[in-house]
Order: C-alpha cells, then structure tokens, then sequence
C-alpha cells in the first residue's frame, strides 16, 4: 500500500472515531434513555411500545444513512479518479507485444503518482465530509 492510500485510510479512520465520539454516542446515548422511557411506560401495549423504541432509534439510523453515504460517494470520487490514471497509463501503452520493462516501469511510476495525486486531492475534501455529515445528523429533524 502507497503512503498516500495509508493516509487516506488513516484519515477515514480518523473521520470515523471522531463521528462516533461526537455524533453516533451522543445520539445513542439519548436512543437508548428514550427507549428505557418506552420500556418504563406501562401504559403502553405491545405495538404501541415497538413503535415507541422504533421512534427512538430512528434518529441513530438516519445518522448512519448519512455516514455511510458521504463515505461511499467519497470512496466512489477517489475510484474514479484512480480508474482515470489507469485509463491514461494504458493510452500512452506502446502497441505491440513487445513492450520494454523500461516502459513498463516508467509508465507504472506515472500511474501511481497520478493515484497518489487523486489520494492527497482526496484528502483536501475529508473535512468537508465530516463537516456535512455533522450538519445533517445534528439538523435531521429540520431537513
């Protein structure tokens, strides 16, 4: 693995413990008190009580929607970028069966520092993701 494909993973892993530290527990935390209120009412019947806990959780679900998606649409900008360079290295391919090891080579070198160019391009963007995804999972109710 390139360091440039370790700081990305790094970075995502980065991204995922601070979302959980400052979105996902808070928001289970308070699932979790909301359900025990469910479960504490003995006012409730069976179905009223599943719907009473399906309300609680919904907020936590909807976080993770929003997590797995930005992650996603992140991970499909970096594939895209990276199928460009292979695309690139294979259109400066000599034509033939006889291609040097040289060439070959060089024109690997070319294509990995194109990937890693996409990754720290990539990089840039990480704060924005976790700057939405903060947004959306703290203003779901209002969207």
């Amino acid at each position: 693995m390139t360091s440039a494909a370790n700081r990305v993973r790094d970075a995502i892993e980065a991204l995922i413990a601070d979302v959980d530290r400052s979105v996902m527990r808070p928001q289970q935390k308070q699932a979790y008190k909301c359900c025990y209120d469910c479960c504490d009412n003995d006012k409730l019947t069976g179905d009223q009580l599943q719907q009473c806990i399906q309300n609680c959780t919904i907020t936590v679900q909807t976080t993770e929607e929003i997590v797995n998606r930005e992650l996603s649409q992140f991970q499909e900008r970096l594939q895209r970028c990276a199928n460009l360079c292979q695309e690139r290295a294979r259109d400066e391919m000599p034509i033939g069966d006889s291609v040097s090891s040289g060439v070959r080579a060089k024109l690997q070198e070319s294509m990995d520092s194109c990937i890693d160019k996409c990754a720290e391009e990539q990089l840039r963007v990480l704060p924005k993701v976790m700057e939405r995804i903060k947004y959306y999972a703290t203003h779901q109710s209002r969207r």
